[in-house]
């Protein structure tokens, strides 16, 4: 490799060996010497540009590729692009969609994951129950996403203050604050704009993409395929799936994608993309309320329409063998203590009947299960 620079231009040349249609590459471009070079010039200028101009900063970027094809003949590619610069972290913190990070990571595993499934599928070594090799590095290939997040959140959560919670309010100055007070606080001092990064994140390893419950399955490697080629908005949906729910009195409403969603007088819609459930809780499973489950259906009907590949539906009843399928995708909210459940489901305080409905589910559902609620895992990113 080579470089040359001059006071505004900055040239690298990079020689590289034959790729091969199953590699690729990554360039990494540090700017940071190339502002250090221009900051006096950029400090003279400073007196006659306002706030907004000094924060609105940019650099152009031109790649040229140069290679030889496979019919041996050569070929130029050349891309230029301009792109915002920040001048610190908060800015550049500001700037992040977290919906399109979440994705790009998602991509990034889901690409990984591919891959550990075709080598295990070529050589014959698929696990057939237990703990195999393919599922100790499907482990590995959450724990290193996870690694990521944390990496992140590190940088982010000491930036902002522990929020304060009602819950501290009795607190006397000479007692400890429970612990768990301590871990929301921690977690509402992630800022707003990026908390749904870890949010999505979560999601995505718990679903088919890299959830354990759906290893070994056709739907999930099929699932990462999908993933793969759809583009930001549509990747985020199988990313994170959306749940809305059909009450007895036919109210229709999102609901926190939480296992408290689960109570039996309800209808479920969890919508994921290449897969739409309809989840049948016990009470409206006479036939007063075939209206509303047909409603429900037709629902479905209508969003499967709309997508290609047409998205499976599947109706699921409370207590079919099938409904740990709607488990595995949803934060098992039941682990968390009654604060917790009522900061990230709020409607189990506001509807009618709903501390009843709460303990009710939380009975139902206390069976243990390895996976770690959205709380806690949210938790273990701030240790």
């Amino acid at each position: 490799s080579s470089s040359s620079s001059s006071s505004s231009v900055h040239t690298l040349e990079i020689a590289i060996g034959p790729v091969t249609l199953s590699e690729s590459l990554s360039l990494y471009l540090d700017i940071r010497p190339m502002l250090a070079k221009q900051k006096n010039s950029s400090d003279q200028r400073a007196s006659s540009c306002t706030n907004e101009e000094a924060k609105e900063q940019h650099v152009l970027v031109q790649t040229e590729v140069n290679y030889t094809g496979n019919d041996g003949n050569r070929y130029c590619r050349v891309s230029t692009r301009r792109w915002r610069i920040a001048s610190d972290t908060d800015s550049y913190l500001r700037s992040l969609d977290p919906t399109v990070c979440a994705v790009l990571l998602g991509k990034r595993a889901c690409l990984e994951a591919i891959r550990i499934v075709d080598d295990h599928s070529s050589s014959g070594r698929r696990s057939s129950g237990g703990e195999g090799d393919e599922d100790a590095m499907f482990k590995e290939l959450r724990e290193e996403t996870d690694h990521q997040m944390r990496a992140l959140i590190r940088k982010i959560a000491p930036k902002t203050p522990a929020a304060k919670t009602t819950r501290n309010d009795q607190t006397s100055a000479h007692e400890e604050e429970p612990k768990e007070n301590r871990d929301f606080g921690r977690v509402l001092g992630i800022p707003e704009q990026l908390r749904v990064l870890p949010e999505i994140v979560y999601y995505l390893r718990q679903g088919p993409l890299l959830g354990l419950a759906f290893q070994g399955t056709e739907y999930s490697q099929l699932t990462r395929q999908v993933f793969l080629n759809l583009p930001g908005v549509d990747a985020s949906m199988v990313a994170r799936p959306s749940l809305h729910a059909f009450d007895s009195e036919g109210r229709f409403s999102s609901m926190s994608l939480s296992t408290m969603a689960m109570r039996d007088d309800r209808i479920l819609l969890l919508d994921h993309y290449t897969q739409i459930i309809i989840w049948v809780g016990n009470h409206l499973q006479t036939p007063e309320c075939d209206l509303l489950r047909t409603a429900c259906e037709e629902e479905a009907a209508r969003l499967a329409a709309e997508r290609s590949p047409v998205p499976e539906i599947l109706v699921i009843y409370q207590g079919d063998s099938a409904e740990r399928w709607v488990e595995a995708r949803l934060s098992p909210g039941h682990k968390d203590s009654k604060p917790i459940q009522l900061s990230f489901s709020p409607e189990l305080e506001t509807e009618e009947g709903g501390e009843a409905a709460r303990i009710a589910v939380c009975q139902r559902l206390a069976r243990a299960t390895k996976e770690t609620s959205l709380f806690q895992y949210m938790c273990s990113l701030l240790k």
